[in-house]
């Protein structure tokens, strides 16, 4: 997707009179947008079946899902929402390898590991209001919602690459995919401080990186283990492996420390964070629908 889009907000020519520049590149926007399958509705009415898409009018603010030509009349009439430059409502992302092909400093795109995940945090962000507003969340549930705001935080003011959420992310996978020390890692932040605007959101250390996704994080239980067993639920007070009788523990210096240890994401706060979204509590409720 091109990146020039000063034609969202230029709907009137010099005379007033409704542009013509914009009426195309409109008719181009809702083309994309009905084109990304994973972001249209199929309803079922007594007319037959509709498609919707998000409306990114200015009054309707990508809340409400509404047919080809609703939206296309909202958005001659009101315009497009403000700051909305990246479509993450119609399966844009805030993605490297967009960035990269648009300057081209590069022939090879870069792979954006975390669009899926973007793709996610979005569905959370602008769920539908007309099913979702009169509802409350839980704390926990508030807290992630809360978290998630940040989204269309941008990194810095004008920039269109990436958001804060996005740049904590992307740091943090890089960091686990290459294996980099946190000593590193800190020494590595401040250069990157250096080379952004005043003002920008990046965080400034690993521990700044970790608080500021703590709200995303599953609950984990951490099970001491052997490469036979587990040292779980009646096995959780043995000292050593049922089957190979290897220590549970190796000493280092006076502390006793486990050989090895299994992280384990409880199942029922996975549950419940696939429920959160309107995308993928469909798949989660689909065999009880159909």
């Amino acid at each position: 997707m091109s990146t020039d889009r000063g034609w969202m907000y230029r709907k009137n020519d010099d005379r007033g009179a409704l542009s013509r520049t914009y009426v195309r590149h409109l008719e181009g926007f809702l083309d994309i947008a009905y084109a990304n399958e994973d972001y249209v509705e199929r309803a079922t009415t007594r007319d037959g079946i509709v498609f919707h898409i998000r409306c990114p009018c200015s009054k309707c603010r990508n809340e409400a899902y509404r047919e080809r030509e609703d939206v296309k009349l909202h958005l001659l009439k009101f315009g497009f929402m403000p700051d909305y430059t990246i479509w993450w409502g119609h399966g844009e992302t805030f993605s490297l390898h967009v960035y990269h092909q648009d300057v081209g400093q590069s022939s090879n795109p870069i792979v954006d590991h975390n669009e899926r995940y973007f793709q996610m945090v979005n569905d959370h962000i602008v769920h539908d209001a007309m099913t979702w507003e009169e509802q409350t969340p839980n704390p926990s549930a508030q807290g992630f919602y809360n978290m998630l705001q940040t989204i269309d935080e941008p990194l810095w003011d004008g920039c269109k690459t990436f958001s804060k959420l996005g740049a904590a992310t992307s740091l943090l996978h890089w960091k686990a995919e290459c294996n980099v020390p946190d000593t590193t890692y800190n020494r590595v932040l401040p250069v990157f401080k250096r080379m952004l605007p005043e003002g920008d959101k990046l965080p400034c250390n690993f521990y700044e990186t970790k608080k500021s996704l703590k709200n995303l994080a599953l609950p984990k239980q951490k099970i001491d283990a052997c490469q036979c067993m587990l040292f779980y639920k009646h096995d959780s007070g043995l000292t050593h492996c049922r089957v190979c009788n290897e220590s549970r523990y190796k000493t280092i210096g006076r502390k006793k420390v486990p050989n090895l240890v299994l992280t384990y994401l409880l199942i029922v706060p996975r549950l419940q964070r696939l429920y959160m979204s309107p995308k993928t509590v469909k798949e989660m409720t689909w065999h009880y629908d159909h």
